[in-house]
């Protein structure tokens, strides 16, 4: 399968080395990032924060400042739906686009990430209703509060994502029916894994830095401060971004510097006379004080039974909540089997999850129960995987095109959920962090 050369990356010696990484059949995405990002001249660089993608960008915080009654901002109808919202900015930003004669092929991608995380960040159409604000625009407005920058973040990483898949799509068609990649699949699979990666980079880097100037924007008449405002934070973003990805180890080389963790055993070993879950000190009911506050602890399959299904189940004990945490309904701790999400989180890791899931399940590590489905590693119709889909949306209307639950471990299947069934997939809680 052939790519036409007017689609193919520049002929450069760092572009060859992009090429040769798909010839020789590497898959780790860290490593084809890496060599993306030093094959990407200044002027892609600049163009990936050029005003089309601009324009994006502030039109989308311009939306929580719409929801905010910001003056400057135009209003909404308090009952206007998320997809009435989306389409709605979409439209806007058309409209910018052709009135300054920014089209770009980045500028494409940037209404993508625009529509993408609306949708997210005003629609929640994965969020549990009782967790969400009543009403997109309550949402919306929500974002005032401080939180611009968490706007930012979410176009940011819809943007960095839907960047690179177009960078690896225009060369990897090339490699499609070789040995390397033998079918259509290995290399959509590698290309999502690739802009996966860089999305989860671009999306950890510090943004609260942007508040201000975001706040500062979205306030101002002048449009050219607008977006010069705007154009400053998305540069900067960006740039950091793309350092971040140009530096990141592979996957392998994060592995090499873990420990290697315990494995988890059989649900009935998973405590110890002496009260001991495989190293993680448990109390009993007896042993807490009121000055204190603690979380339960359960294996892996009473926590998917207790809060997917609200099963009965038996409770291993209790753990104080880590200083880092807040308390907060629905936190309860759990230890994570197998190796398929290594090395973000390690084989036998105990980690802090929240049921339901508040806000959008994009992107995020969750507990999933999916019905007719064997894990390899708990032996139950439960896992822990990244959740990812895609969704196209209209004026009127939205729809899944795919649900995938994603291990980090290559050596691992992807989960693919079929969205005609999507009612046999249960998201049951998010993983919010690893104890120490």
């Amino acid at each position: 399968m052939g790519t036409s050369t007017s689609q193919q990356s520049p002929a450069t010696a760092e572009w060859r080395r992009v090429r040769e990484a798909y010839q020789d059949g590497i898959r780790d995405p860290a490593e084809i990032s890496r060599r993306i990002c030093n094959a990407l001249s200044s002027e892609t660089r600049t163009a990936m924060a050029g005003l089309g993608p601009t324009v994006c960008l502030d039109t989308l915080v311009s939306g929580a400042g719409s929801a905010a009654g910001i003056p400057a901002s135009p209003a909404w109808s308090p009952n206007a739906s998320a997809l009435d919202i989306v389409a709605s900015l979409r439209r806007e930003a058309e409209r910018r686009v052709a009135l300054g004669s920014h089209a770009s092929r980045f500028t494409d991608i940037a209404l993508d990430a625009l529509g993408l995380s609306a949708l997210e960040a005003f629609g929640a159409p994965d969020a549990s209703p009782a967790a969400a604000p009543p009403g997109a625009v309550a949402r919306a407005a929500a974002y005032m509060g401080g939180r611009l920058h968490d706007l930012a973040r979410l176009f940011i990483g819809d943007d960095i994502d839907r960047c690179f898949q177009y960078f690896v799509a225009r060369d990897i068609g090339e490699f499609v029916g070789t040995g390397s990649y033998p079918t259509v699949g290995h290399a959509q699979r590698l290309t999502h894994n690739v802009a996966t990666h860089c999305k989860k980079i671009s999306v950890s880097l510090a943004f609260a830095d942007h508040e201000g100037k975001l706040h500062s924007a979205i306030s101002a008449w002048d449009e050219t401060e607008r977006l010069r405002l705007v154009q400053g934070v998305l540069a900067e973003a960006i740039d950091g971004g793309l350092c971040a990805i140009a530096t990141a180890p592979s996957q392998h080389a994060r592995s090499s510097h873990r420990a290697a963790a315990p494995r988890a055993t059989a649900a009935s070993d998973d405590e110890d006379a002496s009260g001991t879950a495989h190293g993680l000190a448990l109390l009993d009911e007896d042993d807490l004080t009121p000055e204190r506050r603690y979380l339960p602890v359960f294996s892996l399959q009473a926590a998917a039974g207790y809060f997917g299904l609200g099963e009965d189940v038996d409770q291993l004990g209790y753990v104080e909540i880590p200083t880092r945490l807040k308390a907060a309904d629905g936190l309860f701790v759990a230890q994570v089997v197998g190796q398929s999400m290594e090395p973000t989180v390690p084989d036998g890791s105990y980690a802090v999850f929240r049921a339901p899931v508040i806000g959008s399940r994009q992107g995020k590590i969750v507990l999933a129960q999916k019905h007719g489905y064997t894990d390899p590693d708990t032996g139950g119709s439960y896992t822990v995987k990244r959740y990812e889909s895609t969704k196209q949306v209209t004026e009127d209307s939205w729809q899944h095109l795919s649900i995938r639950l994603v291990p980090e471990n290559p050596d691992y299947d992807v989960i693919e959920v079929d969205t005609d069934a999507a009612e046999e997939l249960m998201i049951i809680a998010e993983l919010v962090t690893l104890l120490d």
